[in-house]
């Protein structure tokens, strides 16, 4: 049947996009669109609604422990978990524009957005993370990647940049068709009729489309598709059909025109359409040109006043010594330079009014909340603890000699992303423990590690550290690679881990056992093929009014972050001294 509308000749031509959070968009539609685009003003939009403020209370009173940043997150994953059955492809939330050059930093939010998608039910394979690709953000793709997290190169201007995502491992970018300004100031709008011929980023489009079938016929490899964004009109949409691409995001507005519009009233319908090809990535690869009527355009460039018609250069590495090349070219080219600041303002500024939003929120929890306040006594704990040890509190430190000594893999359990949460408590005291001993820990592809031989109380160990940098449902592999890599046995693996089923403040050893729910744990019996290894379990008690979920992920308390850096690491100490008296007999 021939398509009736212009949104069905879209269709036809490239995979059509909903760049909104609201589910009536997609079931409107006449057919499932393939992705949910989103960013910060997206998801302010849907958190304004009163339809909405359950929501946002509900995030607020989960996660207000860790900060309005992780209520956003929470927030931002329910959002998308409301759209996923609305769409046959991903749903894609965008990192912070504030961390934008820091890669570190956009790694980890990342890998934050990961965990909320995943408890809301989303597998990896169902969402992507935008990153917008500029120096240091862009270096975050590659890293994501190996923890198989997909990633859109997003406030994207310029070949340059696009060259970029491609080596970064991006699996879509998103072109951004009219500069973030024009939403709101329609005066630097170029509008037209027809928008393939006449718009001023026209050229630029063709050019990221002729350097990725460049990079395609060199490397044989895959690149990254575009889904082009940032749409003011019906005809810009239109437009698209024509240049080829894979995709159009489309915000509400524009998808409303279209599905109302025969499918005759456009000048790009009118052209024969390039029928999207069924392996997603193969347009890459295919000879076909672009129309006729558009080659003239392709070999322009409005945005640079005197282009000598040179695209920008494969050959350069664009993320070598973190995205430095990728910078200059920002640097020379002005629309790209002041474009992408407009695009990390904008979205900096929408960041500032969730944070409002969300402060507000839990402000009100806070005056509504009445607080019973009970403090432990440390030293009865104390005692408790070393008498259930059997022994006195030992102290780290170095040895003076060294001989044969046992030798032990200590990790500490947790998520990277969500540091101070009892979940991760593990992992601090790991940290403790380094800074006890003096062992420095260095990053790896696995995780944080150090190794050195140390005196636990009157015994020597060879002590190694280490603390993954994989969430910690999956963070078994990690934890028997270094097994592994050291040559150690599971019998001198040694898993600090919280546990619920223990007060708070409280330690308790074993060797083997079942996992006990512990996902941790269960990861890493998987990971070394069997259960014999040893295990102190850091109590952190369990709160009967939440959800075990919610408690474990929220944050220590000062008393608890005090003891498990002070009395309760000596107790880990001596319980460590203890595995490897055990080795010794």
């Amino acid at each position: 049947m021939a398509p009736k509308t212009l949104l069905e000749v879209l269709e036809t031509q490239l995979n059509v996009d909903v760049d909104t959070m609201d589910p009536s968009v997609a079931k409107s539609l006449p057919f499932k669109p393939h992705d949910m685009t989103s960013n910060q003003f997206i998801v302010l939009e849907r958190m304004q609604l009163e339809e909405n403020r359950a929501l946002v209370e509900q995030a607020a009173r989960e996660c207000a422990a860790n900060g309005w940043e992780a209520v956003v997150d929470r927030i931002s994953a329910q959002l998308c978990a409301a759209n996923i059955e609305n769409i046959t492809g991903r749903v894609l939330l965008q990192t912070s524009a504030f961390h934008a050059y820091d890669t570190q930093k956009v790694v980890d939010h990342a890998r934050r957005y990961a965990f909320e998608l995943e408890r809301a039910g989303i597998p990896k394979e169902r969402f992507c993370i935008k990153i917008p690709v500029c120096p240091g953000a862009i270096n975050a793709a590659p890293i994501l990647l190996q923890e198989g997290i997909r990633t859109l190169g997003t406030s994207l201007f310029s070949v340059a940049q696009a060259i970029a995502a491609s080596q970064a491992g991006c699996l879509y970018i998103s072109p951004y068709y009219n500069e973030i300004n024009a939403h709101a100031d329609r005066t630097i709008w170029p509008q037209s009729d027809d928008p393939a011929l006449l718009h001023t980023s026209s050229a630029r489009m063709m050019h990221i489309r002729a350097i990725y079938q460049q990079l395609a016929a060199q490397t044989g490899k895959e690149q990254p598709l575009i889904k082009a964004a940032s749409f003011l009109s019906a005809e810009e949409a239109m437009a698209f059909g024509e240049m080829q691409v894979h995709s159009a995001t489309l915000p509400a507005g524009v998808l409303a025109v279209l599905s109302q519009t025969p499918a005759v009233a456009s000048p790009s319908a009118r052209i024969p359409g390039v029928p999207k090809l069924l392996e997603s990535n193969a347009s890459y690869f295919d000879e076909r040109a672009l129309p006729e009527r558009l080659a003239a355009v392709s070999k322009t460039d409005p945005l640079t006043p005197g282009w000598d018609g040179v695209l920008a250069s494969t050959e350069i590495d664009y993320l070598a010594n973190g995205g430095e090349a990728l910078g200059r070219a920002i640097e020379e080219d002005p629309a790209t330079k002041q474009r992408l600041a407009d695009a990390l303002k904008l979205f900096q500024d929408v960041e500032l009014r969730m944070k409002a939003l969300v402060e507000e929120a839990m402000s009100k929890q806070e005056r509504d909340r009445s607080h019973v306040s009970t403090r432990l006594d440390s030293r009865h704990r104390l005692k408790n603890l070393i008498a259930r040890l059997g022994r006195s509190p030992t102290f780290l430190s170095r040895p003076n000699s060294m001989s044969s000594v046992p030798k032990l893999l200590v990790a500490g359990l947790g998520n990277l992303p969500y540091p101070n949460t009892r979940h991760s408590l593990g992992q601090l005291v790991i940290d403790q423990l380094a800074w006890r001993t003096g062992i420095r820990l260095s990053s790896d592809r696995e995780g944080f590690s150090g190794a050195g031989t140390v005196m636990l109380g009157g015994e020597s160990v060879a002590l190694t550290l280490f603390k993954s940098k994989y969430l910690m449902n999956v963070s078994g592999p990690s934890i028997a690679a270094c097994a592994r890599k050291n040559g150690l046995p599971p019998t001198s693996v040694v898993i600090l881990s919280d546990s619920t089923d223990h007060d708070r403040c409280t330690l308790k050893y074993r060797l083997g056992g079942s996992a006990n729910g512990h996902n941790g744990v269960k990861s890493l019996i998987s990971a070394l093929g069997t259960n014999q290894f040893h295990r102190i379990r850091l109590g952190v008690g369990k709160e009967s009014l939440m959800e075990m979920s919610d408690y474990v992920m929220g944050r220590l308390s000062s008393y608890e972050k005090r003891f498990w850096t002070e009395e309760g690491l000596d107790l880990v100490s001596a319980a460590i001294e203890q595995v490897a008296l055990k080795m010794k007999e």
